[in-house]
């Protein structure tokens, strides 16, 4: 996506673009007729009505058979004759008579979210903005609450792949969203029409080393930031984020009631993570077996095996005498076989 990884692929205007997707969805749907994948859905991501050019052409793609994708590319090859194709991560480009083709591959669960995310250029890449100051990952894939334990990652928790249910909680119009839009300035004053805009938070100085070096290299990204510089706007209607992220638990509990226990319940199985470690620490094992390194490794690893969940092993350590845990660890590690 976006256009470069097919080397001197040329852009396209808009009657072009059009005529390049409808051949591309025709030999698709041949080869969703030929039976080879099985059913599929595919979708050819939208942009704003009015774009005169374009750099490349993204589809999504359903897999349902995930080890059928390099099989599909190469029936794709086939067909447009592709004399590059660059596989990166869930996308491949293609070049199909000089233009960028990306296929984008998705699986069942994620299909409907995906067409929307990734449609109307970096609609979504903005709104996420608003969803990290909120503590919350929205991707391709859905909407997620990251749990922390300070900086550490307890667990991602999917609030929902409801798009419509998705953009709710960020205080935005899926009716509005669903109309499309003409220009690239609808796109800006659809991202602002929401009460936790606020301009900040989208300025390179205020992002991280990453993120600055990634959006710096996002046309429209950069494109949004001068718009934002010469948008006259009420600097008393700008949402003021609070630097704790669980401030925000109470309003998304609104939409997903069941948060506010799933949070407290992976907190609560963190703090009895900390209590087992402090109980059983891992000099103690290592003064027990004198092992290091990989050996000690695979040593705890081979009672951690035995139980279900972190959860059991833990339980498993709180619950019994250190000198039965460490006599029980040394039997499992015996026998241990790693897979």
């Amino acid at each position: 996506m976006g256009g470069t990884a097919i080397k001197n692929a040329k852009r396209i205007d808009a009657l072009e673009y059009e005529l390049y997707c409808k051949n591309i969805n025709n030999v698709i749907v041949e080869i969703k007729n030929s039976n080879v994948f099985g059913d599929f859905r595919h979708e050819i991501i939208k942009s704003y009505r009015n774009k005169q050019n374009f750099g490349d052409i993204d589809i999504l793609i359903e897999m349902l058979d995930p080890s059928k994708r390099e099989q599909f590319d190469k029936e794709f090859i086939k067909q447009f004759r592709c004399k590059q194709s660059v596989p990166n991560g869930p996308v491949t480009s293609h070049e199909v008579e000089g233009v960028q083709v990306d296929l984008i591959y998705s699986n069942n669960n994620d299909f409907d979210f995906s067409k929307h995310y990734y449609a109307y250029n970096d609609i979504c890449n903005l709104i996420g903005r608003i969803a990290h100051k909120m503590g919350l990952k929205f991707g391709h894939d859905g909407l997620w609450y990251i749990i922390r334990n300070g900086a550490q990652v307890l667990h991602e928790l999917c609030l929902t792949k409801d798009f419509k249910e998705a953009l709710s909680v960020m205080g935005y119009s899926y009716s509005i969203f669903m109309e499309g839009f003409d220009e690239l300035e609808d796109i800006f004053l659809y991202v602002v029409d929401t009460r936790y805009f606020n301009p900040s938070i989208y300025i390179l100085e205020n992002r991280n080393h990453h993120a600055r070096v990634r959006d710096r290299k996002r046309k429209n990204y950069m494109l949004f930031l001068e718009w934002c510089k010469n948008k006259s706007f009420d600097k008393n209607d700008f949402y003021t984020y609070p630097e704790d992220k669980d401030l925000f638990i109470e309003h998304i509990n609104k939409f997903f009631p069941f948060i506010s226990s799933t949070i407290a319940l992976y907190k609560h199985l963190d703090a009895r993570r900390v209590k087992a470690k402090n109980k059983l620490t891992t000099q103690m094992i290592i003064d027990h077996t004198g092992l290091t390194g990989k050996d000690l490794g695979r040593y705890i690893a081979a009672t951690k095996a035995k139980y279900p969940t972190d959860h059991r092993y833990y339980s498993f350590i709180l619950d019994t005498h250190n000198s039965d845990v460490l006599s029980h660890m040394d039997d499992n590690y015996k026998n241990y076989i790693p897979e």
